[in-house]
């Protein structure tokens, strides 16, 4: 009985503060579908010219600022290294995305696969030989710290 009345405690917790939050955020009352053949995806300006990587961002909520995107990085691209304020997660929709953080070595993953890095850890990603799609999600604001100054390089 006990176990059932701290479970209720933590629903209904949790339940309150989702209407807290939907009072704050108008991102939270509707639903939002894209198609992926539908997406219009922008040039990616922080890599070197000719890079062919391209990105789209799917949502950004308007209280946490955290960002949605997806990124369509052409066959064998390597970014630079950078890292973000804001923890990111990665899910690969399409070919092979291999995450690289600085002192580790690189791991590659396939469609389905799911990567998670901490706020401030240097790290790149690369395409193998097909190039890949990515789901990318920051819990806060997207930013791009370039390394070794790291200046930030793009704040949407």
């Amino acid at each position: 009985m006990r176990l059932a009345l701290i479970v209720t405690g933590v629903f209904l917790m949790n339940a309150s503060e989702l209407a807290a939050q939907d009072s704050r955020s108008d991102s939270l009352r509707r639903a939002i579908e894209i198609r992926l053949k539908d997406v219009v995806w922008v040039p990616d300006t922080t890599d070197p010219p000719g890079s062919r990587a391209s990105y789209v961002v799917l949502h950004v909520d308007p209280v946490t600022q955290a960002t949605q995107m997806m990124w369509r990085s052409p066959p064998n691209y390597v970014s630079a290294w950078h890292w973000h304020s804001a923890n990111e997660t990665n899910v690969i929709i399409r070919g092979t995305f291999i995450i690289e953080h600085l002192g580790a070595p690189a791991t590659p993953l396939g469609p389905g696969d799911f990567s998670f890095v901490p706020k401030r850890v240097i790290h790149r990603a690369s395409a193998g030989p097909e190039g890949n799609i990515w789901y990318l999600s920051l819990d806060g604001p997207l930013d791009m710290h370039m390394v070794p100054d790291s200046v930030a390089a793009r704040r949407h």
